[in-house]
């Protein structure tokens, strides 16, 4: 209810009603008597002056305004927004009063203000967002598209999005994407899409129908992501599996993956040969104490537990392998830590190579070749560099030195501020002066658009003393970004979990609330605190809660993935509240339930309007009952009238027939040629009547005939046709062109008089060719189109397109009688049955070239 205040001329409140008295959370008796300006909070009594001073002015003049929109701090604090109409009240021998009438309008400025924000955050989103209409046409597309096409938003409107196609993405796809979507369901999936400048790009996709309040689809979100970046990664991940499988294939070192219990996952073949072995899969599941002597097995079990406990790599060790025969060997052998992505070790991984005939030549120099060389083979994205206590680099290897802007010969041999920039030293310098104190140290440094891991080693020699410190540099870029895509992953979350315009839920395996946001605390009327200490079977209609906790049990047992569900709520204040529930369960790692994700719609305004529709139902079903009953008695009379028509009219035309004839044979010798062409007028128009009598009746037939649908072939029946009309036209020569078509289901009998009253027009006006070419088809379809175009084309008299629209009307004809035969009927008999079948008819001509004759039916 709206608020009234009536003011005098002074800008005093002389009457107020409760609605007011509510609205700014005092009594009457406070407000009455008040000057206008104190029910709100002003700071300053000048200020209250001010207001005062502008209402008495405009109130002089008659010109305070008529409708306002304001915002107001009432005394308790509270902010609210009103739409304000004033009104003179002219009461004669008095001053005019004020009235005043106000409406609280503030929810509606913060749902106003909750769309901006929703929208802003689509614009803004960095995903690539596309909407399309259920035919597929683009109706919106964000800055993000654009920014990633190239494409404007103003070249794609109304467009397809095969705009897009490159010819990468198979048609197979396209087909499963529009059955999923059709369907009502989701589509996720990629696409090798190409930019407007041509160039390709990836894009990882998820496409879902959008419904209206009846659940039609009216149209499809696409949501998108630019992958491309991804999609290199992954092809570069691919090449570096394949490189180590060659690797391991060819390389003439024994390498060997074991996993935790220190059994073999995987070795080289050369590694295989090595141990009599015919395929490198034989090794699988075994472990050292199968194959190598007990005190040798043991050692190398004792390496891989230390190994995995401590992080630390065992490099370039020499080891003395007694084999079971008694035989002895000598490796050099280093063995690490195999981590996961994340640093978790999973095992060992090792390489051995055999120096048996090289033990005692140049064994320090070939050591560290073997220990330098391998590391920068396994460690990618990397560089190493090793340098001695005068901070001079004697090593430098890896892919990243060039793509920092370094070489080999660029840094080996140089001292620190010889090889490297001053800015670079003095972060670098400390850090390698603390490797010769025995200090292992990492840092984090960005060059240029890059990120980098800086690690710092000692490398001691067989008396533990540190001889060398390495640097291991890692480009972490990649790294980098996801954490940052993470972060801002997590606070778009954040934000559309509080200024979602549904009420959104976490809710734990027993039924406890987790986390609410504001709009599920609207719609049910609780605080976020007080739902938070409540369960969702405590709120739950007593009708509904059986069927919720069975759904509820079904779902955390795994049963089922999501369910939706219409139910009742009961509010704080004892209403119920009609809504749309989506549920969904979280898992973790292991595929235990964590908790719920329950989405909540208000549609209690949907019910009532459905309650409205199924009385509006039962109202128009009465009415169609009593219409239909009135359908039955007009057909009656029509048949009757039809009847009377044929009956009635005929014997008058049979007479004049007759006596035309009678004329002609008493009195043709003494009639003159004159009177004798009167004579065939009058028979001929006769004839004509009788004509056009048939046509009429046949044409009121079509309205009423019951169709009998079939599945008809269109082809046959041109076919049919034909020869038909090409053995009534023996004279003329007449080229067909029939291509194959379709099915369609139709009633038989009324689609072969289309196709009749059509294709004879065709050989009708292309009479005056020397060589009739007449042409029938179907217009190509998109494989989800249902609907099919036909068409009938000649190249005949055509006629004047600004005459279209009189083609399909009763008795309305383009041509003469004199240049050709006809009533003006067929074309309306066309137009009639083809609208019975569901479908439309036009035609596209021109005077002297020809006209074509469309028609659509359903397969």
């Amino acid at each position: 209810m709206d608020g009234m205040r009536i003011v005098d001329d002074a800008g005093t409140i002389v009457q107020v009603n409760d609605a007011f008295c509510h609205m700014m959370k005092k009594s009457r008796v406070d407000l009455l008597g008040q000057l206008f300006p104190c029910v709100y909070k002003h700071q300053t009594w000048e200020e209250i002056e001010g207001a005062l001073q502008g209402y008495r002015t405009r109130y002089g003049s008659r010109t305070l305004p008529t409708h306002s929109v304001a915002d107001a701090i009432l005394w308790d604090g509270s902010t609210k927004t009103f739409e304000v109409t004033n009104t003179y009240l002219d009461i004669e021998g008095e001053k005019p009063l004020v009235l005043s009438m106000f409406r609280d309008a503030t929810e509606r400025k913060k749902s106003e203000s909750v769309v901006r924000t929703l929208s802003q955050a689509v614009e803004q989103s960095k995903a690539i967002i596309v909407i399309t209409n259920n035919s597929g046409n683009i109706e919106y597309v964000n800055p993000e598209f654009s920014a990633v096409t190239g494409y404007t938003r103003d070249e794609v409107l109304g467009s397809n999005p095969r705009i897009l196609k490159s010819g990468f993405t198979p048609n197979e796809e396209y087909g499963r994407l529009w059955s999923a979507i059709l369907s009502g369901r989701e589509w996720r999936g990629e696409f090798h899409n190409r930019k407007k400048n041509g160039e390709f790009f990836w894009e990882s996709v998820s496409i879902s129908p959008i419904r209206d309040t009846n659940g039609i689809i009216t149209h499809f979100l696409s949501v998108g992501e630019d992958v491309t970046e991804r999609k290199k990664v992954e092809l570069a991940l691919a090449q570096q599996r394949y490189f180590i499988q060659s690797l391991m294939d060819n390389v003439p070192e024994n390498i060997y993956f074991k996993d935790q219990n220190s059994r073999f996952l995987a070795i080289s073949r050369s590694f295989a040969l090595l141990l009599g072995l015919k395929d490198p899969s034989e090794i699988v599941g075994k472990w050292d104490f199968d194959i190598f002597a007990k005190e040798h097995a043991q050692a190398s079990y004792d390496d891989d537990q230390r190994i995995m406990s401590t992080g630390e790599s065992i490099v370039s060790k020499e080891e003395q392998v007694v084999w079971p025969d008694g035989s002895l060997s000598w490796f050099l052998t280093t063995k690490m830590p195999w981590r996961s992505p994340d640093g978790k070790i999973l095992g060992t991984f090792g390489l051995s190579r055999d120096i048996t005939d090289r033990k005692h030549a140049e064994q320090a120099l070939r050591l560290s070749e073997a220990r330098y060389h391998r590391l920068v083979e396994n460690i990618p994205n990397s560089a190493i560099l090793l340098f001695d206590r005068e901070l001079r680099f004697i090593l430098a290897d890896g892919p990243e030195l060039s793509i920092l802007g370094y070489s080999k010969e660029t840094m080996e041999g140089k001292p620190l501020h010889e090889a490297l920039p001053p800015d670079l030293v003095s972060q670098v310098e400390p850090h390698m002066r603390r490797v010769f104190r025995g200090d292992t140290l990492t840092s984090e440094l960005s060059v240029g658009s890059s990120f980098y891991s800086y690690t710092y080693l000692p490398l001691r020699n067989e008396k533990e003393a540190i001889v060398f410190g390495m640097i291991l540099l890692q480009n972490i870029t990649g790294r980098k970004i996801a954490e940052e895509a993470l972060r801002e992953s997590e606070e778009r979350f954040r934000t559309t979990f509080e200024q979602a315009a549904v009420g959104i839920a976490h809710v734990s395996p027993s039924g406890e609330f987790i986390r609410v946001n504001q709009r599920l605390c609207d719609i049910l009327g609780y605080t976020r605190e007080e739902l938070l200490n409540l369960t969702y079977q405590g709120i739950t209609h007593p009708d509904h809660l059986k069927v919720d906790i069975k759904d509820a049990n079904d779902l955390f047992a795994g049963r089922v993935e999501n369910y939706s569900k219409e139910k009742r709520y009961l509010r704080k204040d004892g209403t119920s509240v009609w809504v749309n529930l989506t549920v969904a369960s979280v898992r973790d790692s292991a595929g235990r339930p964590t908790h719920s994700i329950s989405v909540i719609e208000d549609i209690s305004a949907r019910k009532s309007v459905e309650e409205e529709i199924h009385l509006l139902n039962e109202e128009l079903e009465e009415r169609v009952i009593e219409r239909t009953a009135q359908l039955q008695v007009a057909n009656k009379e029509l048949e009757s009238f039809s009847y009377s028509v044929s009956h009635d009219l005929r014997a008058p035309l049979r007479h004049i027939s007759g006596y035309v004839e009678l004329l002609k044979e008493n009195a043709g010798s003494v009639l003159d040629e004159r009177s004798l062409r009167y004579l065939t007028t009058v028979e001929t128009s006769a004839v004509r009547l009788g004509n056009l009598i048939d046509e009429l009746l046949a044409f009121s037939r079509v309205g009423r005939a019951e169709m009998q649908k079939v599945e008809v072939n269109i082809e046959e029946v041109a076919k049919d046709l034909q020869e038909e009309l090409g053995a009534e036209e023996k004279a003329r020569k007449i080229v067909w062109n029939v291509h194959p078509m379709p099915l369609v289901q139709a009633d038989p009998q009324l689609i072969r008089q289309v196709m009749a009253n059509l294709m004879s027009n065709a050989v009708k006006f292309t009479r005056g060719r020397q060589e009739s070419h007449i042409e029938i088809g179907c217009l190509p379809a998109a494989p989800h189109e249902s609907e099919r175009v036909f068409f009938i084309r000649d190249n005949g008299a055509g006629f004047d397109m600004k005459y279209a629209h009189k083609l399909f009307g009763v008795f309305q004809r383009l041509h003469s009688g004199d240049e050709f035969e006809g009533t003006g009927i067929g074309l309306a008999n066309v137009r009639r049955i083809i609208h019975r079948h569901g479908g439309k008819t036009w035609a596209e001509g021109k005077p002297g070239n020809g006209a074509t004759f469309y028609f659509t039916l359903s397969q």
